[in-house]
C-alpha cells in the first residue's frame, strides 16, 4: 500500500511544516483581505461580519418579481465582489454567497413565510468572460447560496446567451436594455428535468440597471419557469 505522508510527518511536525510553508508565501506573496487589506486572511472577520449582517433590502427596478440584494455596491462588499469575479478568489465565494442566500431567502418568503425550496438558476456569462476567467463567477455563487439554504434548494444553470453582446461597462440604462434584449434563452431540456414545480429565483452578483435580471425573468418565464425574485449580492450604493 503507498506509504501515507502521515507516516513521514507526524502531527506535530505537519503542523510546523504549514506554518514554515505559510510564513514563506507571505514574504513571496503576502494575503491581504480583500475587503479591506487587512494582512493575513482574506476576507478577514470584519468584513465577513459587515457582509453578513447586512438586512437584505428591495432594489426598485423595472421587473415585475422581487429584486432584493444582501447589501449595497460600496466599501468592502464591492471589493470582494471584484476580487472574486475577476481576481481568481475562488475562496470569497463562501461568504459572498452566503450573503447571496440570504437575499434569495428573503425573495423566497415572498412566496411562503415558510421559505420554500427553490431552483437557484444564475444569469449566464459571456463566452468571451468565461474564457477569460475560467469559470462562471455567478454560478459559484449560486451553489455557495444554496448550501447556505440548506433547505432542498438547488441550482438549475438553465439560460444561456444566445446573441452576441457588448460588454455593459459604460453604457447607460436605454443601452443596457437594447444590449440584452432577446438576449437569453432558457434551456428546453433543462427545463424538462426541472424538479416539479419549484418556483425559481434568478441570481446575479450584482444588480444595476435591472436589465440583465429583466431579461433572465423574461426568457425564464418564456420557457415555462416560475420565477417570483430576482436575488443578488450587491445592489445599487445607497442615495
Amino acid at each position: 500500500a503507498p506509504m501515507s505522508s502521515d507516516h513521514l510527518f507526524p502531527t506535530p511536525a505537519r503542523a510546523s511544516l504549514r506554518a514554515t510553508m505559510h510564513a514563506w508565501a507571505q514574504l513571496v506573496a503576502p494575503l491581504s483581505c480583500a475587503g479591506c487589506g487587512a494582512p493575513d486572511v482574506s476576507p478577514c472577520p470584519a468584513c465577513c461580519v459587515t457582509l453578513l449582517r447586512s438586512v437584505p433590502r428591495v432594489v426598485h427596478h423595472p421587473v415585475h418579481v422581487p429584486v432584493i440584494a444582501a447589501t449595497a455596491y460600496e466599501g468592502p462588499a464591492r471589493r470582494l465582489v471584484l476580487m472574486h469575479k475577476d481576481r481568481g478568489r475562488t475562496s470569497l465565494a463562501t461568504p459572498l454567497g452566503a450573503a447571496l442566500g440570504g437575499a434569495g431567502r428573503s425573495v423566497a418568503a415572498t412566496v411562503d413565510s415558510a421559505v420554500p425550496a427553490v431552483q437557484l438558476v444564475p444569469v449566464p456569462s459571456r463566452r468571451m468572460n468565461l474564457v477569460r476567467r475560467g469559470r462562471s463567477t455567478v454560478a459559484e455563487l449560486a451553489h455557495a447560496a444554496c448550501r447556505e439554504l440548506g433547505n432542498g434548494s438547488i441550482v438549475e444553470s438553465v439560460l444561456r446567451v444566445r446573441q452576441p453582446l457588448r460588454d455593459q461597462v459604460g453604457l447607460t440604462a436605454d443601452q443596457r436594455q437594447r444590449n440584452l434584449a432577446g438576449a437569453f434563452v432558457a434551456s428546453g431540456r433543462a427545463h424538462e428535468a426541472a424538479r416539479g414545480n419549484m418556483p425559481v429565483v434568478v441570481v446575479d452578483d450584482i444588480v444595476t440597471s435591472g436589465a440583465t435580471s429583466a431579461e433572465a425573468v423574461r426568457a425564464l418565464e418564456a420557457g415555462g419557469y416560475w420565477v417570483v425574485g430576482v436575488a443578488a449580492v450587491c445592489g445599487p450604493r445607497r442615495r
